[in-house]
């Protein structure tokens, strides 16, 4: 009989995360919309980012990309930045909301990164 996941058991976040990472490795060309919406990422939220961003990588097209209430905080959106501020030329609408960000600087630097990213398609 399986029993329900405890709020702190993240084993079962790790296995989405490498499901996620195997479909977009041979679906992912094609993927625009991914909503992650609610995942609590909270305090693993160090250790689940990274392999995240890098599994997006394979999703070239995505033009949305929903993580609101994923409690990821200034240390999730920091270890995104890299990800989100180099990559995915064609993303329209990136949802943070109810994540706890804190740091105007950490999303200054989003900003400005994307807008670098956009400046730069449009001159190519």
């Amino acid at each position: 009989e399986r029993r329900p996941a405890r709020c702190g058991d993240f084993a079962w976040l790790r296995q989405l995360l490498a499901s996620l990472a195997a479909f977009l490795s041979r679906r992912g060309r094609e993927l625009m919309v991914l909503e992650l919406t609610g995942l609590l990422f909270g305090l693993q939220a160090d250790a689940l980012v990274p392999p995240l961003g890098r599994c997006l990588f394979a999703a070239p097209k995505l033009q949305q990309l929903h993580l609101a209430g994923c409690h990821l905080g200034d240390g999730g959106l920091e270890r995104l930045l890299p990800h989100l501020s180099k990559g995915f030329p064609k993303l329209t609408h990136l949802s943070l909301a109810k994540n706890s960000l804190h740091s105007i600087r950490l999303i200054a630097k989003l900003l400005r990164g994307r807008a670098k990213l956009q400046r730069h398609k449009k001159a190519v």
